[in-house]
């Protein structure tokens, strides 16, 4: 056998590369695995247990086992909610910093400093990353690792005392306490009052910051003191339950947050004297423009006891009422838009006896137009507040006369409108329409058709309009639709506009939507010597989102009289030969 030593000598070249070649992919890829998995370590350690408002030092301890440098190492800690990082932007979710680089079998260690503003029974996950380039490798690589804490004690507790139970018009008293039992100082405390407009406050001790009297200035809260604000105050709200919502807050960097929030919940308990408003005696009574409204105030004591000196009042609101067409009142105070009624205008109110009830009314017409200036005027409501009120009191209840309030909004329903138009001369919208002038029998003349919709008083969903063709009568083609789409039926000869949505005041404050499209008529030998129906009548049908409502209204039907053309005589549109 001969060799052929040159090749010998290639082949035993080619397969020490190739050998070469697989040693250095084993020893890259086991360097690889050392340099991103066991090669690099980060271990989170802080306290067991964290407390509001105490500085929680976190520290990030990175171990670099490889055997190669770590470049540009970057730390970072996720922020949870209801915590700030000294250092840290406001609003930001994660604090990054850029770190020295970690040589092989060395340590680096970042401390981070968390502060939280609110407690959490169920504890808090912390979430730490690092990210770096090996130096032999050049690729970048990331790390993470995460830590429970157990739990965030609450640093400053907020406790109310209250009454469970009150009448209306009577005073009552809350007392809200406060103590700081963490290890630091809340700074620049506040006390913030959140309660509805049928409360009056009374007196406070100590005194509210400005005359809403709904702050309170408590300064630094130092470590173990307590503090309380008691406060008076009256309610004229219907029966039913009062929400007082008090939030503590403290400074901390430099930013205000709220530490603590307590809702107060008092039950208002019927009055004696009862009072209920009714619109057109219905309850649900939903408005449109124009309509005539009867107002019914009903009155009831619900005690064994008479009540004397009785005066019901009751307070109108809203822009669509029309104040001159009030009737059925005594008198009535066009500023405060106030009627009232007492002993002198009504005699039965001098004495209301046990168990005794009755009824007063009136009526007021709203307005025929939606008062509409801007985009944003919508939605309208007629607002009553009617009050009853007697120096007779009850025993046991510690208020110097005796209440009772009914309140009643009542919504408006929106209105849209659609006009119908037909034309022959079109040039306004680059359409030329061909056929014979006046329309004659067996001939095909074009016409379009303009649908313009405006919407007034309150957005509308789901908005359809529609009409059918007549007979002799065929579809042309879409020229224009501004918003939605435009359907044809075929056979039935219906074409439909629908648009999911109407803004109020579209049309009024705003262009009109409008959808243009082209019809084709043909008169027969019966709609000589008349005007032919082109449309029928145009419907339009849309749901309010305000009263949740469906609202319709309509255009007449259309013929070859085309009233709206200013150009077309009315002769022109009767059918000839």
């Amino acid at each position: 056998m001969k060799f052929d030593t040159q090749k010998m000598n290639m082949y035993g070249k080619r397969g020490i590369i190739a050998l070469g070649i697989i040693l250095f992919a084993i020893g890259a890829y086991y360097f690889y695995l050392g340099v991103t998995s066991g090669g690099v370590n980060i271990e989170i350690s802080t306290v067991a247990e964290a407390e509001v408002g105490v500085p929680l030092d976190i520290n990030l301890s990175i171990r670099n086992e490889s055997n190669s440098t770590l470049k540009d190492v970057k730390v970072s800690l996720d922020i949870p909610n209801g915590a700030i990082v000294v250092g840290a932007r406001e609003g930001q979710i994660i604090e990054t910093r850029s770190v020295n680089d970690i040589r092989p079998s060395s340590s680096y260690e970042e401390r981070f400093q968390m502060i939280f503003t609110e407690g959490r029974e169920e504890g808090e996950k912390l979430t730490a990353r690092v990210s770096y380039t090996p130096e032999s490798i050049g690729a970048r690589f990331e790390k993470e690792t995460e830590k429970e804490i157990p739990a965030v004690k609450e640093g400053l507790t907020l406790e109310a005392e209250v009454s469970e139970t009150i009448f209306p018009g009577e005073e009552f008293e809350v007392i809200l306490k406060y103590k700081n039992t963490a290890q630091a100082v809340f700074e620049s405390a506040e006390l913030e009052l959140d309660y509805p407009k049928t409360v009056t406050i009374t007196k406070t001790d100590p005194s509210p910051i400005g005359k809403e009297k709904r702050l309170w200035n408590i300064g630094d809260i130092e470590e173990g003191s307590e503090g309380e604000i008691v406060i008076n105050a009256t309610t004229l709200g219907e029966s039913g339950t009062l929400v007082i919502n008090a939030s503590l807050n403290a400074v901390f960097l430099g930013k205000s947050f709220t530490v603590q929030n307590k809702k107060i919940e008092i039950a208002i308990a019927p009055s004696p004297l009862s009072l209920k408003v009714t619109a057109n005696e219905d309850p649900n009574y939903i408005a449109k423009p124009g309509d005539m409204i009867r107002y019914t105030l009903s009155y009831e004591n619900n005690t064994r006891q008479d009540f004397e000196d009785i005066v019901i009042q009751a307070k109108l609101g809203g822009e669509m009422f029309e104040f001159g067409t009030m009737a059925n009142v005594p008198s009535f105070n066009n500023f405060t838009k106030t009627t009232l009624w007492n002993k002198g205008s009504n005699p039965e109110l001098e004495m209301v006896g046990a168990g005794a009830k009755g009824t007063l009314t009136f009526d007021i017409k709203l307005k025929s137009d939606y008062p509409i200036k801007r985009l944003s005027d919508k939605n309208f409501v007629l607002d009553i507040e009617a009050k009853i009120e007697s120096p007779t009191t009850t025993e046991g209840v510690a208020a110097g006369k005796t209440v009772g309030i009914a309140n009643l909004e009542t919504k408006v329903m929106g209105q849209i409108n659609v006009d119908a138009l037909g034309l022959f001369r079109d040039a306004g919208n680059g359409v030329i329409n061909n056929g014979p002038l006046p329309p004659q029998v067996g001939k095909a003349t074009e016409f379009t058709i303009h649908w313009v919709l405006k919407n007034y008083g309150t957005d509308v969903n789901e908005v359809e309009v529609s009409a059918e063709l007549e007979n002799g009568v065929v579809f042309g083609k879409e020229i224009k639709v501004s918003d939605g789409r435009l359907e044809f039926g075929g056979e039935d000869g219906k074409i439909v506009w629908k648009i999911p949505r109407v803004n109020a005041t579209r049309g009024v404050i705003s262009s009109p939507l409008e959808a243009v499209f082209q019809i084709r008529v043909t008169p027969r030998p019966e709609h000589l010597g008349t005007a032919m129906p082109m449309l029928s009548m145009t419907i339009v049908k849309a749901t309010d989102s305000f009263t949740n409502l469906t609202i319709t209204n309509f255009d007449q039907g259309m013929t070859t009289m085309l009233t709206d053309d200013p150009t077309i005589k009315a002769e022109e549109g009767t059918v000839i030969q």
